[in-house]
């Protein structure tokens, strides 16, 4: 058993121990920034698309609902601490996320160039 194990679990510790160089990175993180809001619109287009098929009925909604509120006001650190909700927003990734939500429902491209594109993006303007 371990035999079978052993090569994959080879390959990811070289894997992460040349990546680990990179954590530190400015552009490095720059673009892993604008990936993760673009991975947000993805997920989002996602839930959309359940949505459609899911919620049939008062429950489904109800459940959705709760869901949201959940996720929403759970984490608001920086709110708690301004009181306002305009403190929480990143401009900047709040119009790559629109843009990339809009490019997503419209264009129908693969995933893979949102997430490259929004890479680039990233490196640009320094997310």
């Amino acid at each position: 058993m371990l035999l079978i194990v052993a090569p994959s679990i080879i390959i990811i510790t070289a894997i992460a121990m040349f990546l680990s160089g990179f954590k530190d990175n400015v552009y490095v993180q720059h673009a892993l920034s604008a990936i993760s809001v673009c991975v947000v619109a993805l997920i989002l287009d996602a839930v959309i698309g359940m949505w459609k098929k899911g919620v049939k009925d008062i429950w489904g909604l109800l459940i959705f609902l709760v869901a949201l509120a959940v996720s929403i006001f759970t984490g608001l650190e920086l709110y708690k601490q301004t009181g306002s909700l305009l403190d929480i927003l990143d401009w900047k990734k709040v119009t790559l996320f629109a843009v990339m939500f809009v490019g997503i429902r419209k264009l129908k491209w693969h995933p893979v160039v949102y997430i490259a594109i929004s890479a680039v993006i990233g490196l640009i303007f320094a997310f």
